[in-house]
């Protein structure tokens, strides 16, 4: 993520922080999302804890922004999925259709797009999501636009080294869950 993103920012001659904001953050109105560290306000962040509940510092990736230093609020993340699932300005379902586009098969998930994990779930059908975490964090958001649903969450705890492995004990499997959950009630 961190070449795309640079790759991306070199081709617009400008620095990745102003190209998200210039094409993600000022259009979708999400003023309280920052990828700088100068923007945000400290006492507005969650403190990020380790697996087994030590306070972490703050994770700074110099050059490595693209790959996950945000820092955002849940208010702006469902900003971002109402953009993805059509209930902004056309452009961004667009935007959805060609980054949830099938890019190459993976031999354990379905497909990738660009960013995007697709896979297809029992009860829920075309699902796209993508996870991050660093030391203390760890949030997924995930799109069923079939469905017309997404989910954002976002944990100030790092998952113990084992969450990959073990599925249900993962912040995408109770994505999926409370997705699917969503569906039944539908």
């Amino acid at each position: 993520m961190a070449l795309l993103g640079n790759t991306l920012a070199e081709c617009l001659q400008m620095t990745y922080e102003s190209a998200i904001q210039s094409y993600v953050l000022e259009p979708l109105g999400m003023a309280q999302t920052h990828i700088s560290e100068t923007e945000y306000e400290p006492e507005r962040v969650a403190l990020g804890h380790s697996a087994s509940g030590q306070v972490v510092p703050y994770f700074k990736w110099q050059g490595m922004e693209p790959a996950g230093v945000r820092r955002s609020t849940t208010n702006d993340m469902i900003q971002f999925l109402k953009a993805h699932l059509g209930y902004l300005d056309a452009q961004w379902q667009t935007l959805l259709k060609t980054t949830t586009s099938p890019v190459f098969d993976t031999p354990k998930l379905s497909h990738m797009g660009f960013a995007w994990v697709l896979e297809l779930r029992d009860g829920l059908g075309d699902i796209a999501w993508h996870n991050g975490g660093t030391f203390g964090q760890h949030s997924v958001v995930m799109l069923c636009k079939e469905r017309n649903m997404g989910i954002v969450i976002l944990s100030n705890q790092s998952p113990r080294f084992w969450h990959g492995l073990v599925s249900s004990y993962s912040l995408e499997y109770l994505a999926v869950s409370i997705l699917k959950s969503l569906a039944v009630e539908r």
